[in-house]
């Protein structure tokens, strides 16, 4: 799983895995936020005993995509 924050997500995700002709990656899910690099800090600080390598973790995607809910949520 892979935390992290764009300003152009389109652009971004076009940029992952570019040797890969298949693209073996899928997005779970992303949320408005109105600080998004508070946002990403948080979440990179609530999952810190998952982080296996900089902006990526071992931790089930329905837990961060809660957790990032929450964080939409609580910025409307």
């Amino acid at each position: 799983m892979k935390i992290g924050s764009a300003l152009d997500l389109d652009k971004r995700l076009g940029s992952y895995q570019t040797a890969c002709p298949h693209r073996a990656y899928r997005l779970e899910g992303s949320a408005f936020v109105p600080d998004r690099v508070a946002a990403e800090r948080k979440m990179m600080e609530m999952f810190k005993a998952d982080r296996h390598l900089n902006e990526w973790f071992r931790i089930d995607v329905s837990i961060v995509v809660r957790v990032l809910s929450a964080l939409h949520r609580k910025g409307k």
